[in-house]
């Protein structure tokens, strides 16, 4: 399961980093979106994965991530909240349209504000050390394992993606018929 995880963290990793020039630029909204997406899927993967590794060993990947995630999601919410301004004001009678310009503006400040947070972000040498780091996580088989051998009488753990899989994913199709 924890090699599992690797592998899940190592593609939203490069996924965050073929979507991260986009996002820098802001030329376009979709990257942001992207690689916001891709944090999100990595912190998910957490849920699922983390009991397989030693207390600790993702904390500060996580931490990482969900910062990013954070910046991401401000900036992301400035941009939907902006095209939404935008297609709403479309259909507005000029009286109205001096009273939407002024929040358009306030709103341009707040996203101009959240960008140069996330900029500062990705430029700071703490972001460069978290690709780093959790990029060496993802390829080192076996990196913060827990141990699971096993010893005389005491219960087997599951620990193959195959032994366990199957039951959470029924599980979580169940929470979703649920809901």
């Amino acid at each position: 399961m924890a090699e599992a995880a690797r592998l899940i963290w190592r593609q939203q990793l490069m996924e965050m980093i073929l979507w991260e020039a986009g996002a820098r630029t802001g030329a376009d909204i979709e990257p942001v979106h992207q690689m916001r997406v891709s944090t999100r899927k990595a912190r998910a993967a957490v849920s699922l994965f983390a009991a397989y590794f030693k207390p600790g060993a993702i904390r500060s990947h996580v931490k990482a991530l969900r910062h990013t995630g954070r910046l991401l999601g401000a900036v992301r919410d400035r941009d939907v909240a902006l095209l939404n301004l935008g297609k709403y004001a479309g259909n507005q009678p000029p009286e109205e349209l001096k009273g939407l310009q002024a929040i358009a503006r306030a709103w341009k400040s707040e996203q101009k504000a959240a960008r140069k947070s996330l900029l500062a972000w990705l430029d700071s040498p703490a972001y460069q050390e978290f690709l780093a780091d959790f990029d060496a996580f993802c390829r080192t088989p076996g990196a913060g394992v827990k141990d699971v051998t096993w010893q005389a009488n005491q219960p087997l753990v599951p620990v193959q993606v195959r032994h366990i899989l199957p039951a959470v994913m029924t599980q979580q199709y169940a929470a979703m018929r649920a809901y």
